[in-house]
């Protein structure tokens, strides 16, 4: 398996409970490209078993979970382990509006990418996202000299706790054409 798309862009994919659960035994290591939009906006049940699978993805170059806002810490957990090497692209768009737990998990995962990333997504388009300063220390140490596209729109409006850290990883970005 290269392809998996189960996300939507224009509605809310409707996939119950037990059949995440078969996500929980999978491992793809030649998974390339992974969307998941909006899988887990009403839910998170599931949410452990998919990112479970997605971090055994060692060949991963995109991932989309945007709009996935209800994943749940203990899920996000499930990404500790990832080492994505080749990820080229990855939108956590609107994962962290309610809340940001999880967030330092997730951004740690994206930090193992450092070196092949260019596009970032990790703002919203309508709220202003929940990631706290302990998460930001994430990107404390990396750099992205391949980073074109990098969206951090609405994250630091209400509060700049951490932005130095996001600041010190875009700094790095020589080949930045955009920055939101």
């Amino acid at each position: 398996l290269e392809k998996l798309s189960l996300g939507s862009k224009t509605r809310v994919p409707k996939i119950g409970p037990e059949a995440w659960k078969e996500f929980g035994a999978v491992a793809w290591p030649s998974l390339r490209d992974a969307d998941f939009s909006y899988c887990f906006r009403n839910s998170g049940e599931g949410a452990d078993q998919a990112l479970h699978a997605i971090a055994s993805a060692s060949l991963l170059e995109k991932l989309s979970l945007s709009g996935c806002w209800e994943i749940s810490s203990e899920a996000w957990q499930e990404l500790s382990g990832a080492k994505w090497a080749n990820l080229k692209e990855v939108d956590l768009s609107d994962c962290f509006n309610d809340s940001g737990e999880g967030a330092q998990e997730a951004l740690r995962a994206v930090a193992s990418a450092a070196g092949s990333l260019e596009k970032l997504s990790l703002g919203s388009k309508t709220r202003v996202p929940k990631i706290g300063p302990e998460a930001w220390k994430e990107f404390g140490a990396v750099a992205w000299p391949s980073l074109r596209d990098a969206d951090f729109s609405y994250c630091f409006r209400n509060s700049g706790e951490g932005a130095d850290q996001a600041l010190h990883a875009i700094a790095s970005a020589r080949l930045l054409e955009k920055l939101s």
